[in-house]
């Protein structure tokens, strides 16, 4: 067939449609029974199967055919929303660790900065944990050393309503938590402590507790004691954090004792 040919029978096509659908509409108008949109709409229908069957093809299995088709796009448009949906969420979850990340290392470098220069060891430890409670929000920050009776004595900061006072001394035995770590020699997480058969309960609201041991030559010095009134407040990022601070703790009070040392010397 050629082109011209083509597109008479296109023509011709079209002519018998408009003529059936005016058929169909003057039908309507005549019984009432339907819309004359309605009517133009079913000898469209009509028209369609009828070519369906010139064609040798069955109208229903072309219909089951394309209801297959819709359904199988429908499913790869909702596997593609899924595969972006986890690929936001990736992104969402690096971002988040990623300033995670870089929090801690300012607070790093804040508590070096507000240490640094200070030689007693009771005023050293007292900047240290309000730098680290203020900057992380905790519930409650202690910085503690033993004494030579194995005693544990420091200075602590706590946010408001967790005591009358905002910050202190303390001492006490070496205990719960923070005596698993001194024994231990390594960090201690406690995601929940009412899970937690060592945990002592000296701080009101605490859920979670982070003890990181102040180790010197090899032997506990003290501890960092971070303690959060939320579930899961720590992870692996607060540990290498709370590492970073206690060698530097460690390096602050060796010095602030030696010169203390030197000072009684003198």
């Amino acid at each position: 067939m050629s082109d011209d040919q083509a597109f008479e029978a296109a023509r011709k096509l079209r002519a018998e449609r408009a003529r059936l659908g005016e058929a169909f509409a003057a039908a309507a108008r005549v019984t009432g029974s339907v819309t004359e949109a309605e009517a133009r709409a079913l000898a469209q229908r009509l028209l369609s199967v009828l070519e369906l069957y010139a064609q040798g093809e069955d109208p229903e299995e072309e219909s089951a055919r394309r209801l297959v088709e819709a359904q199988e796009q429908t499913a790869r448009a909702h596997e593609r929303a899924r595969e972006l949906q986890k690929t936001n969420e990736a992104l969402k979850r690096s971002e988040t660790q990623s300033q995670h990340r870089a929090d801690q290392l300012a607070l790093l470098a804040l508590v070096m900065k507000r240490v640094a220069g200070i030689l007693d060891p009771e005023r050293l430890m007292q900047t240290a944990a309000e730098v680290v409670r203020a900057e992380r929000n905790y519930t409650f920050v202690a910085v503690v050393v033993l004494d030579d009776e194995g005693m544990l004595v420091g200075r602590w900061a706590g946010r408001e309503g967790v005591s009358r006072r905002a910050s202190g001394r303390t001492q006490g035995p070496a205990r719960g938590v923070i005596g698993r770590a001194l024994t231990k020699k390594a960090p201690q997480v406690v995601p929940d402590v009412q899970t937690d058969s060592d945990y002592h309960a000296d701080v009101p609201g605490t859920r979670s507790e982070l003890v990181v041991p102040l180790i010197d030559e090899g032997e506990p010095l003290g501890v960092i004691d971070f303690q959060s009134e939320r579930e899961n407040a720590f992870d692996l990022d607060d540990v290498v954090a709370g590492e970073a601070i206690a060698e530097f703790l460690v390096l602050a009070l060796r010095n602030a004792r030696l010169v203390a040392q030197m000072r009684g010397w003198s």
